[in-house]
């Protein structure tokens, strides 16, 4: 079971947006898209779902949580509580800052549900996209091509992906001040 938040500016502590879940039941088939759970804070597990799933898995350095939630979604159904129990406090030195941990959390979730990701074929080749933009703003710009043709090659209707990956051939320098 999960619950709603409230995003908190952490120097206010005012609420400075919501978040409101809205899948329920046997969601598996829609976690392949994106993580619909979200943060650990907001969840309740009975001790079975980690007895039949496992524990969180520590190879996994970003996205840990979203890993467990594809397996506690394979085997159980979800359910949530509307209202916003939470207040998540937002700030700068978070891990979703880290694009080295991100690169090497996406990668090892690529290689473990690539698979189930692949039932979703536009997000498969999204989380490619974003693995080939990471790389790029790390200064890898021959992992980041690798990438972005992997995004194109699995769903080829983003002029975003073509866009970034011509972008790559100048370099991850002249990427990033284009790009942003």
């Amino acid at each position: 079971m999960y619950t709603g938040f409230l995003k908190v500016d952490p120097l206010t502590k005012k609420p400075i947006g919501r978040v409101t879940p809205t899948k329920r039941g046997n969601i598996f088939a829609e976690m392949a898209g994106q993580n619909w759970i979200g943060t650990p804070s907001t969840v309740v597990v009975r001790k079975e779902c980690f007895e039949r799933t496992g524990l969180f898995d520590e190879a996994i350095v970003f996205g840990t949580d979203y890993d467990m939630w594809i397996r506690i979604s394979k085997e159980f159904h979800v359910e949530y509580i509307q209202e916003a129990l939470i207040n998540y406090s937002v700030h700068e030195n978070k891990m979703s800052g880290r694009p080295d941990l991100q690169i090497k959390g996406l990668e090892a979730l690529l290689n473990k549900h690539g698979s189930y990701f692949a039932s979703d074929s536009k997000n498969y080749s999204r989380r490619y996209s974003v693995l080939g933009l990471l790389y790029c703003h790390q200064g890898n710009a021959q992992k980041a091509r690798t990438a972005l043709l992997k995004a194109v090659s699995l769903y080829p209707f983003t002029l975003k992906c073509y866009f970034n990956l011509m972008l790559s051939f100048l370099g991850s320098a002249n990427f990033r001040k284009i790009a942003g």
